[in-house]
């Protein structure tokens, strides 16, 4: 499975790895190869399971609204461009 997540501040695995609260990290040893963890097998709906069982809800919802926000906006952009506005 690929990332899931376009940007990496997206990702609420990435994010949570980075606040000690959470203790739920994407890590999986294998960092300097480069990429994200999930597109090398981490299972991703597992890994974000468990972040929410840690009281990670709400940071999920945040990444959720930020990154579909951000799409939708570039989505608009595309539009625009397409019609001839810009």
């Amino acid at each position: 499975m690929p990332c899931p997540h376009e940007k990496i501040q997206h990702c609420p695995l990435y994010v949570a790895a980075h606040d000690p609260h959470y203790g739920i990290s994407c890590e999986d040893g294998l960092a300097y190869e480069g990429g994200c963890a999930v597109s090398r097998g981490l299972n991703y709906p597992e890994a974000v399971g468990r972040l929410s069982a840690s009281g990670g809800n709400q940071l999920i919802a945040i990444l959720k609204f930020n990154e579909a926000n951000e799409l939708r906006k570039a989505q608009v952009a595309r539009n625009m461009r397409a019609a001839g506005f810009h």
